[in-house]
């Protein structure tokens, strides 16, 4: 026996029709918005570990005496040119000040990877960027101290000024900022972990 097609049976499969359809896009829809926002947290992940290496390098140079008379000419003329008054028996103690000036722009690079990973990871994943700038200025404001400093300068806080500026492997300026690139690194790459397992479901699907 034949079913009479009527406008309400017409409704009724259009509608299912409809629904099963705006499914499949809402699933469709998605799976592009999971997989896009995957592989955007691993283009990150990755932008951040190669800035951690440069940032690293970076810093084992800024930290390391200057035993070349170029550079100190360098520092001093970059200094004078700004009419700063300059001790040139003490210009050693701003080569730090000097060559973290000439590498600002890295610095700034790195630095404006901190939004990105607030996006993805969060307000307490940016703590490990912060601390890395509270050392940059704990090792000014050491240089400050060290190139200012009077014979009333207490000895022992010329001591770790030194520390901190010249980056020994035991001083705690150092310890934590080996701990923070560390941790930084052990973060992102938990997340590259899971691209070799991303990108193979990429195909199947």
């Amino acid at each position: 026996m034949c079913e009479i097609i009527t406008p309400d049976n017409i409704n009724i499969v259009c509608n299912v029709s409809m629904a099963f359809f705006t499914g499949v896009a809402a699933y469709v829809a998605f799976k592009w918005k999971s997989s896009t926002l995957t592989k955007a947290k691993m283009d990150v992940a990755g932008e951040v570990l190669a800035g951690v290496l440069e940032i690293e390098d970076l810093f084992k140079f800024i930290c390391s005496p200057s035993r070349n008379n170029t550079e100190r000419k360098s520092a001093l003329k970059y200094y004078q040119e700004r009419a700063l008054p300059i001790n040139t028996k003490r210009i050693d103690i701003l080569i730090p000040l000097f060559r973290m000036e000439q590498n600002k722009d890295k610095f700034k690079i790195f630095f404006n990877l901190r939004n990105k990973v607030a996006i993805y990871w969060g307000e307490e994943s940016i703590k490990s960027f912060d601390a890395i700038m509270k050392i940059c200025q704990r090792i000014q404001q050491a240089c400050d101290t060290l190139y200012n400093q009077t014979e009333n300068t207490p000895v022992q806080q010329c001591q770790e000024c030194e520390q901190i500026i010249y980056g020994y492997e035991n001083s705690s300026v150092m310890m934590e900022l080996n701990y923070t690139f560390e941790t930084i690194r052990r973060n992102m790459n938990a997340v590259l972990g899971k691209r070799t397992k991303w990108q193979q479901k990429r195909k199947i699907t």
